[in-house]
């Protein structure tokens, strides 16, 4: 027996949690940095609005009668920007500007749209930010040039520890909140399909334990995914143990119902060397040879239909009743030409069933054995008969033990596919075929001893004396089918 595979790590079940732990610190770094932004995108927008109306009256003003305000700079020629700043480039269209420059004057950016912003962060950090008004000359004016520094200005820089403080705080608690809810979300989303793993394992211990459990695995789950693929699993599983099943009773049925025209043949060709190439003996030898050859063929046939996966073998013509059992007692009589069993058949209505011939072959021959094989003598009464309904009547009666779920007895009494011997698989075939066939059976002790199994057949040609099928009325032709001397 192979060791039962350990369980597999939570795999699953982990990587959800860093998922999500990952989608919260992406969530939390991104708010963080663009909250950052926003703030100072806040503060450049507030202190534009301010200082670009104060830059451009400074611009427009009288040098000579305006007070300038604390850290404004007015100025006509911009090398004086290079020299105090290090702007090599000054701006030449109106308005207001901003740039920034280091603590010596050497250096100045001003930044163009995102990417000079990125360099200004990345690459190139000035930490002096001036805002700059460029008023160009008009109506004998010169041009100007009006510089804010911002240094006395910023509200930003100051606030700067608690509103990291503040944001830190913020992405903790985002994390917290994310791991709580991970745990969360994966206990609830992962519920279904750790139950279904668990009720997996448990069976395949059964399994291999050889305990097996016939529980389902759908039950109790989720009409989702989850509880979608449980209940394939269980069609699958269901239609397996069929297959398995219908394979081991294949091969018991086929070395059991096999083992009689085998013998026959083995019988028959013992004999044959033993007779004259002219002999009339000789013939009846060929003729059994022949026959049992045929009833090989279609007891192979049968078998392979009937393993197949809710198929009924079809209807091959129209089978008498009265032909098959004769010819079934044939065979057993063949078998055991000194056995003193006495068989009587009697016919009440000539019954034709349009079905395949072997299956009804197959049941009486199953019928009959268990009569020859566990019957050490007595009687056994077939009859043949038909209901006001139309339906055919088998029924068979002995005066033997009886079977032993009547008596107690214990031989066969589980009915175990796998024995070649006993009640148990000539009887099981037969309920097989019944129930197959939609065919009923009935088996009970008969209060003189022995036992009484009758099958109800369904017939496609309606018997000549409907009257006769009476359990009373006995008064058909009758056969004496069991001398122990004679073959029918």
């Amino acid at each position: 027996m192979q060791p039962i595979p350990p369980s597999p790590p939570p795999r699953v079940a982990s990587r959800i949690r860093w998922l999500l732990l990952g989608l919260a610190a992406t969530i939390t770094l991104v708010f963080t940095v663009g909250g950052w932004l926003l703030l100072l995108e806040a503060e450049d927008a507030v202190q534009d609005s301010y200082l670009g109306s104060m830059l451009r009256e400074v611009a427009l003003s009288d040098p000579g009668t305006t007070r300038m305000p604390a850290g404004f700079t007015r100025v006509t020629d911009p090398s004086w920007l290079l020299v105090r700043h290090g702007l090599k480039d000054p701006p030449r269209r109106p308005g207001l500007h901003e740039f920034f420059a280091d603590d010596e004057g050497r250096r100045a950016l001003i930044p163009e749209g995102l990417i000079g912003r990125l360099r200004l962060w990345l690459v190139d950090p000035l930490e002096r930010e001036y805002r700059l008004w460029f008023e160009p000359a008009r109506d004998g004016r010169a041009a100007v040039w009006v510089v804010a520094d911002l240094k006395d200005r910023e509200f930003s820089e100051a606030n700067l520890g608690p509103v990291t403080a503040m944001l830190g705080v913020l992405a903790a608690g985002v994390l917290v909140a994310a791991l709580l809810a991970s745990a969360v979300i994966t206990r609830w989303a992962l519920r279904p399909m750790l139950a279904l793993a668990d009720r997996v394992r448990t069976r395949e211990v059964g399994r291999e334990t050889g305990r097996p459990s016939g529980s389902t695995l759908a039950p109790g789950l989720p009409d989702d995914e989850i509880g979608y693929l449980a209940r394939v699993l269980d069609e699958y599983h269901e239609r397996l143990r069929e297959s398995l099943e219908r394979e081991r009773r294949f091969i018991a049925d086929c070395s059991h119902e096999l083992r009689t025209p085998v013998t026959t043949l083995k019988g028959a060709a013992t004999l044959l060397r033993e007779m004259p190439h002219d002999s009339e003996a000789r013939e009846r030898l060929l003729a059994r040879i022949e026959r049992a050859g045929r009833r090989l063929e279609r007891l192979i046939q049968t078998f392979l239909m009937l393993a197949r996966e809710k198929r009924l073998p079809p209807a091959a013509g129209e089978v008498a009743l009265s032909a098959v059992i004769a010819e079934v007692l044939d065979e057993w009589r063949v078998l055991h030409p000194s056995h003193p069993l006495s068989v009587q058949v009697e016919t009440h209505a000539e019954v034709t069933l349009r079905c395949h011939r072997e299956i009804v072959a197959v049941l009486v021959h199953n019928l009959v054995g268990n009569a020859f094989a566990h019957l050490s003598g007595g009687r056994l009464d077939i009859v043949v008969a038909s209901d006001p309904s139309g339906a055919a009547i088998l029924r068979f009666e002995d005066d033997g033990p009886g079977l032993p779920e009547f008596t107690g007895g214990t031989a066969a009494r589980t009915q175990d596919v796998g024995s070649t011997s006993g009640y148990g698989l000539g009887l099981s075939l037969v309920d097989r075929l019944c129930a197959m066939h939609g065919w009923s059976i009935t088996k009970r002790p008969r209060s003189s001893g022995g036992t009484w199994i009758e099958v109800v057949l369904p017939q496609t040609r309606p018997p000549s004396d409907p009257g006769d099928a009476s359990p009373e009325g006995r008064s058909g032709n009758r056969e004496d089918a069991g001398s122990p001397d004679g073959e029918q």
